[in-house]
C-alpha cells in the first residue's frame, strides 16, 4: 500500500504543478449527477458533483458526493420495528497525464465515512438490537480510502487501445457479532478489511461501425480466496441507432459464482436528442458463508428495464432516465432465517438524473 499511495501522491502533485497562472486558459467541465433506488421500504440516495480541469496534457478531476439511507427495519428475534436514517460523504481525487495520442497514465484516490449500502445499515441495527447490552459489543464506524495507478496505450488512435490498472483500498465495515460460549459474550468477525484489484483490458474497432472490448479483473480481500471475473462487449453502429451488449462471469472459490449480461439500444432521433433502451440480467450463487450461523445474501436474481433521455447540446448535456428492477432472492435456510427482513424479493425503482457543463 505505501509504495502505491506514493506513487498516486507524487503523480497528484506533479499534476498541481501544472496548473500555473502563466499557463494558457485550461478547459473546465462540471457534472451533477442524483440517484434515488426505491422499494416499498427502503430509499437510497446517490448525489455527486465532479469538476474536471484539463491543462495542456493533463487532466484534474475533483468529486464530491453523499449518500442517504431511509430503512423500515424490522428485526424477526424481537418482533420490533424501526425507521433508520444514516448518510454518508465521499471524496475523490485523480490525475491524467497524456502524452501526445498513443499514452496516458493516471492516479487516484477517494475516502468515505458511512455506510457503504443499505445491507450494512440494516446489519448494524440488528447487531446493536441483538447485543448492546454486553460491554464487549462495539458500534460500528464504517468507512474506507483507496487508491488506485493505471495506464492506457493507444496502439491504433481512435481504433485501438490496452488499458491496465492496479488498486489498494482498505475498509472499515460492519462486522457479524455472534455469542461464544467459550468466553460467555458475543464476538465479532474482522472488522478491518483490505482489498487489492487489478485489471486488464483491450479496446478494437473492427471497421467503421463494429467495435469490441474485452476485459479481465482480479480482486484479492482480507481472509477470502481471489476472485477473477471477465466481461466482452459489443458496440454497433447504423445511421441514428446503436446496439450496445455485454456480457460477463465472475468466480471465487470455494462456492461464488456470478453471470451477467445487458442489451442497449440508442435512437439519436434528433440532432441534439437520443433515447436508450436498456435491459439487464444477472444471477449469482450466494455469498460465501464461513459459518452456520451467517448473514450472507443467499442466491439471487435481478432483472431491469431501463429508459433514458438524453439532451446534449455540446457544452451542456442533461439526461433523465427511470428503471424498474426486479430482485429475488432463493429461500434463507433455518439458522439464518433471522434475516428474512434483509433478503426478501423486492421490486424497486430508479430515477437517475444528470447535468454536464463545459466552459
Amino acid at each position: 500500500m505505501r509504495s502505491e499511495s506514493h506513487l498516486a501522491a507524487g503523480f497528484l502533485l506533479a499534476a498541481a504543478a501544472s496548473f500555473s497562472p502563466a499557463s494558457a486558459r485550461p478547459e473546465l467541465k462540471l457534472d451533477a449527477s442524483g440517484e434515488v433506488l426505491a422499494a416499498d421500504d427502503i430509499s437510497i440516495q446517490a448525489h455527486k458533483l465532479d469538476f474536471s480541469v484539463t491543462q495542456g496534457d493533463w487532466i484534474l478531476d475533483l468529486g464530491l458526493g453523499a449518500g442517504l439511507y431511509d430503512i423500515d427495519y424490522i428485526n424477526a428475534v424481537f418482533a420490533s420495528s424501526a425507521r433508520l436514517e444514516e448518510s454518508t460523504v465521499l471524496a475523490d481525487i485523480a490525475a491524467t497525464r497524456k502524452w501526445g495520442r498513443d499514452w496516458e497514465a493516471t492516479a487516484g484516490a477517494n475516502v468515505y465515512d458511512g455506510f457503504a449500502d443499505y445491507r450494512s445499515v440494516w446489519l448494524a441495527e440488528y447487531y446493536r438490537e441483538n447485543w448492546t447490552a454486553f460491554p464487549a459489543y462495539r458500534a460500528p464506524d464504517p468507512r474506507g480510502h483507496a487508491f488506485a495507478l493505471s495506464g492506457v496505450w493507444h496502439y491504433t488512435p481512435g481504433a485501438g487501445r490496452l488499458d491496465a490498472g492496479v488498486s489498494f483500498g482498505r475498509d472499515w465495515v460492519v462486522p457479524a457479532w455472534a455469542f461464544d460460549p467459550f468466553v460467555g459474550a458475543p464476538v465479532s468477525s474482522r472488522e478491518v478489511l483490505d482489498t487489492f484489484s487489478g485489471r486488464l483490458g483491450a479496446e478494437q474497432a473492427l471497421n467503421g461501425w463494429l467495435k469490441t472490448e474485452l476485459t479481465a479483473s482480479y480482486q484479492s480481500t482480507s481472509e477470502r480466496d481471489a476472485r477473477f471475473g471477465v466481461t466482452h462487449s459489443w458496440a454497433a453502429s447504423a445511421g441514428p441507432f446503436a446496439l450496445r451488449i455485454s456480457g460477463g462471469y465472475s468466480t471465487e472459490d470455494p462456492a461464488f459464482d456470478a453471470i451477467y449480461g445487458n442489451a442497449a439500444v440508442e435512437w439519436n432521433f434528433l440532432p441534439t436528442w437520443t433515447l436508450t433502451t436498456r435491459y439487464q440480467l444477472y444471477h449469482d450463487t450466494g455469498e460465501i458463508a464461513s459459518s452456520a450461523f451467517t448473514a450472507s445474501a443467499p442466491a439471487l436474481d435481478t432483472r431491469e428495464l431501463y429508459f433514458g433521455l438524453l439532451w446534449d447540446r455540446y457544452d451542456i448535456a442533461l439526461s433523465l432516465g427511470v428503471g424498474f428492477l426486479e430482485a429475488d432472492y432463493d429461500p434463507l435456510s433455518t439458522e439464518n432465517s433471522f434475516f428474512g427482513a434483509l433478503y426478501r424479493d423486492r421490486d424497486w425503482v430508479n430515477v437517475r438524473a444528470a447535468a454536464s457543463f463545459s466552459f
